[in-house]
């Protein structure tokens, strides 16, 4: 049964008939989430019911309206023509009266003079005398300057055409390019998996509110891109995203510690990252993104803690991040 369902990433609605617990792809953000209850919108059945009623009777309209005026623009010009037309006189039928026999010539002398004939009777309707055949009508002969009006081609309407709902792409890309700097520190394992920072930025992030109107962030801000990739296999892994969370945090060489974006409210990042992904068995790396205040000029090497359960290990994970990365 078709039901609909609001992305968790980019909230827009989607109509699909898979069940709770799959994995589908957004159509509006491209990303993959998994279907949970609490993401399928309640049905409105006043508005189906309307919707319901109102589709027969559109399919009505669309087809009687252009036959009731096809009527009435043919009824209307055979009106018209007959009032243009002018009148003819009834006249009764008269039969043709018999041509005259031809006379003979009496006989004078022994010469015999041949029968005079009668030429070819160009009327059809007058017989020759003595045929008992019945005349044949004489076809009505039309003016050469009457008008032939001919009739106006016909639009036929169109079938109503059922309208499909899209199925969703594969997700293929994210929608905010990051401008990454050239740094990228070495993978670490930890446990199932082996961890690392592909790369930092110095950005405004792109923020969306809930009618999905994009705005940038007032001020530049760190971005941490972190990569999660399997190195065996084994139960299924799952990242979890650390941002906005409380389950990452950022230490400078001096001892304070940034606090982490508070983003701003009804505003979420509009940067393609989804909060849950199923890290594959291949090898192939996941993404995540961390946003933290920009620390100030001079601050000296960072050390970032992620918590190792959002990737499925039991302890935190640290990576330190030098004075030289952020800077161009």
């Amino acid at each position: 049964m078709l039901q609909v369902i609001k992305c968790p990433n980019c909230r827009g609605l989607i109509e699909t008939d898979q069940v709770a617990g799959q994995t589908i792809p957004c159509p509006h953000c491209e990303q993959a989430f998994e279907i949970q209850p609490e993401l399928v919108v309640p049905s409105r059945n006043l508005r189906n019911a309307i919707i319901k009623l109102c589709i027969p009777l559109g399919y009505v309209l669309f087809v009687a309206v252009p036959i009731g005026l096809t009527i009435w623009y043919f009824a209307s010009r055979a009106e018209e023509q007959a009032k243009n037309e002018p009148p003819t006189e009834v006249k009764e039928k008269q039969k043709p009266a018999p041509a005259p026999a031809p006379k003979k010539r009496e006989k004078k002398g022994p010469v015999e003079e041949p029968e005079e004939t009668l030429p070819p009777n160009p009327n059809p309707r007058i017989t020759d005398p003595g045929h008992e055949s019945e005349a044949r009508p004489v076809p009505k002969k039309v003016p050469d300057d009457t008008p032939v009006i001919e009739p106006e081609p016909i639009a036929i309407a169109p079938l109503p055409r059922e309208v499909t709902t899209p199925v969703a792409p594969e997700p293929r890309r994210v929608y905010w390019k990051i401008p990454l700097l050239e740094y990228s520190s070495e993978w670490q394992k930890v446990g199932l998996v082996d961890l690392r920072i592909a790369g930092l930025a110095v950005s405004k992030v792109p923020f969306a509110d809930r009618e999905e109107r994009i705005t940038d962030s007032s001020t530049p801000l760190l971005v941490i891109v972190i990569e999660v990739r399997r190195n065996a296999s084994g139960k299924q892994r799952e990242l979890l995203s650390w941002a906005n969370t409380g389950y990452a945090a950022l230490f400078v060489e001096n001892g304070k510690s940034p606090m982490p974006v508070e983003f701003p409210s009804g505003k979420k990042p509009y940067t393609g990252f989804v909060p849950k992904q199923t890290i594959p068995e291949d090898g192939t790396a996941v993404r995540d993104v961390l946003f933290f205040t920009l620390p100030a000029e001079g601050s000296g090497e960072l050390s970032l803690r992620l918590d190792g359960d959002r990737c499925g290990e039991n302890k935190d994970i640290w990576f330190k991040i030098p004075a030289t990365a952020l800077k161009k």
